[in-house]
């Protein structure tokens, strides 16, 4: 006698998270610093999600005000994050340290965002 091959069907249904990254801090005040001088704070960025994401740290200035406030001020050079790109385990913290270094009297507010994704970022220097 033959044997009869059976067919299964598997139907198979999967749902994905977003990735979801937060800062820790939603303001960081270096208060008064010398120009020409440095201060360093931390900032802890979280991974919320269950899976690993990349993620990409984007500083914009707000505004400025004061004498060393120009137009076309190189500001990217007054705030610097350490790892502006990076890997975030799942479900898991890291510190970035945030470095103010103004180039004259003036106030700054700059705005920082942290972009995610599920493949490698290129930072700009890339």
């Amino acid at each position: 006698q033959a044997e009869e091959a059976q067919r299964l069907g598997i139907s198979i249904l999967g749902e994905g998270t977003p990735g979801a990254i937060v800062i820790e801090k939603a303001t960081l005040d270096f208060g008064a610093v010398l120009a020409h001088s440095a201060a360093t704070k931390s900032v802890e960025i979280k991974n919320l999600s269950s899976g690993n994401l990349y993620y990409s740290v984007e500083v914009s200035t707000v505004s400025t005000a004061g004498d060393a406030a120009l137009p076309n001020q190189e500001w990217h050079s007054v705030l610097q994050v350490d790892e502006p790109t990076g890997l975030l385990a799942a479900k898991s913290t890291k510190t970035l340290q945030m470095t103010f270094q103004p180039q004259g009297r003036c106030s700054y507010v700059f705005d920082v965002e942290v972009h995610t994704s599920h493949e490698p970022i290129l930072s700009e220097a890339e």
